[in-house]
């Protein structure tokens, strides 16, 4: 009598009489099998494209397995199809490039985008569906504690640099250590008073410093520390792209713009920013912007009659610029919300 199979993991199911006298061939055959199907790695290496899992009856397949690995330097869009059959798998995807990784149901519609560096697992219900049965996380042995945790003692340990990762929402950490590789930090209770941070040769230590200055070395090289002024480090900052974004909705102090021919504005140093005009002058798009709203204060000086012209980073309504108030110290309010690229600004006028 001709085996049969099973539905979804294929695995054979012998007939009556067959393999008389050599049942321990197809017996480890099974065995094999089940355990492909329960702890079998199938390995994609994909730079893009289709791949379709491959299936067989009663022999090893790579749909049988239960972890899919993807990995791979991915140049443009990666597509890996599964049968449409009933079956949970333990997914990672570890490649990499700008590029997104899709999981199919062959014949059917259901489709799962899996982010990149992540794991999870996921299931097909046999009806061309597919789904996350947990949702994507890095497996780095990272942890994630979100909420409102209190922590009063002990370490957290990563095994390597940089894995360990808490995110706290508005909880504290009263005593533990962080450690991962050469990083550590002590923190306590939202503050850091006597904390010290290091990473390889360059090292800081917030605390019982005065409140002008920071020890440290504002470079992050690795020469002798001394006080830094939180001039120089806004300075830092300012000359940082990444670290002008991050702070892009921070309240900045108020800047006088200094009046000549063409008025510059650094925007990374002062989101709010006045000026007297002392002749018909251009306002020059503005250095360091970042997405986030802008205020500029328009003063005319004693005699009056100023005029203000534009760069081309200023955007109006209907795209008209607005005609300033021309009376002596008369003041303009022009407020702006910038998109990173450009500002686009209604006027109010005429403040007496």
């Amino acid at each position: 009598m001709a085996s049969t199979f099973t539905s979804s993991l294929r695995i054979e199911k012998p007939g009556h009489g067959d393999y008389f006298n050599s049942w321990e061939t197809v017996a480890n055959r099974i065995f094999d099998l089940v355990d492909d199907a329960v702890a079998g790695t199938t390995k994609i290496t994909t730079t893009g494209g289709p791949t379709l899992l491959t299936t067989a009856n009663g022999t090893a397949d790579q749909a049988r397995r239960a972890i899919l690995l993807i990995e791979g330097a991915l140049v443009g869009n990666a597509t890996i199809t599964v049968p449409n059959l009933s079956k949970v798998y333990a997914l990672f995807n570890g490649t990499s490039g700008a590029f997104s990784v899709t999981i199919l149901v062959d014949g059917a519609a259901g489709t799962l985008v899996m982010p990149q560096q992540t794991a999870a697992f996921i299931a097909t219900d046999g009806a061309g569906n597919i789904s996350f049965v947990t949702a994507p996380v890095a497996p780095s042995g990272a942890v994630s504690i979100i909420g409102l945790p209190q922590f009063t003692g002990g370490d957290v340990t990563s095994p390597s640099a940089g894995s360990t990762q808490l995110n706290i929402g508005a909880g504290r950490v009263t005593g533990p250590h962080l450690a991962g590789g050469a990083a550590l930090a002590n923190i306590a209770d939202n503050t850091i008073p006597a904390a010290k941070l290091q990473t390889g040769a360059a090292a800081a230590s917030l605390g019982n410093a005065p409140s002008s200055t920071i020890y440290g070395n504002v470079t992050g090289a690795a020469a002798a520390r001394s006080d830094v002024t939180l001039a120089q480090l806004a300075a830092a900052l300012v000359a940082d792209a990444t670290a002008r974004a991050s702070l892009a909705g921070v309240p900045a102090t108020t800047a006088t713009l200094v009046d000549g021919p063409s008025i510059a504005w650094d925007a990374g140093v002062a989101k709010l920013a006045t000026v007297t005009l002392a002749g018909n002058r251009v306002l020059a798009n503005p250095t360091n912007l970042a997405a986030g709203t802008y205020i500029l204060i328009v003063r005319q000086d004693a005699t009056g009659s100023r005029t203000l012209t534009f760069g081309a980073a200023f955007r109006w309504p209907n795209g008209t610029a607005p005609t300033l108030s021309t009376a002596a110290g008369a003041t303009d309010i022009i407020s702006f919300v910038s998109d990173g690229t450009n500002l686009y600004g209604v006027a109010q006028k005429g403040f007496a």
